[in-house]
């Protein structure tokens, strides 16, 4: 009668192993199976638990850089909103001198002062908004 060679491989002595059924220390090819089994059950184990390490170092990172995007984005936000708030205060002064240019009879400086108004207004678009949504933001409009 043939007996069946099994060959397999020992992780642990990097190793081929045979045997004819029985290994000498009582072990069956079953046995012997069902550890190699094992011992890729826990290769397997460990290199998933290697990559979840990996993931969640990677998601702390990326975590941490949306925060600080985050934090970043909300100090451009505000210096913004300042900018717009220092634009709105010009335009309004250079409203009141023009007004004030024409009722007292100096057309030449009102003009003058209407050309400045309309070179600035370009310049808005530096900080991030069109011409449109300045002259919206003008006070009485």
């Amino acid at each position: 009668m043939a007996v069946a060679r099994f060959y397999g491989w020992n992780e642990d002595k990097a190793e081929q192993v045979g045997c004819d059924g029985d290994d000498g220390r009582g072990l069956n090819i079953q046995e012997l199976l069902r550890s190699e089994k094992m011992a890729n059950a826990v290769a397997s184990y460990d290199q998933l638990a290697h990559q979840v390490e990996v993931l969640r170092k990677e998601n702390s990172h990326l975590r941490r850089e949306l925060e600080d995007n985050s934090n970043h984005l909300s100090k451009l936000e505000t210096e913004t909103f300042g900018m717009k708030e220092v634009l709105k205060q010009l335009q309004s002064k250079l409203e009141q001198e023009a007004g004030t240019l024409a009722s007292s009879g100096r057309s030449d400086c009102a003009a003058s002062t209407e050309r400045f108004d309309s070179d600035l207004l370009p310049n808005r678009k530096n900080f991030g908004s069109s011409v449109e949504d300045f002259v919206l933001m003008r006070p009485g409009h």
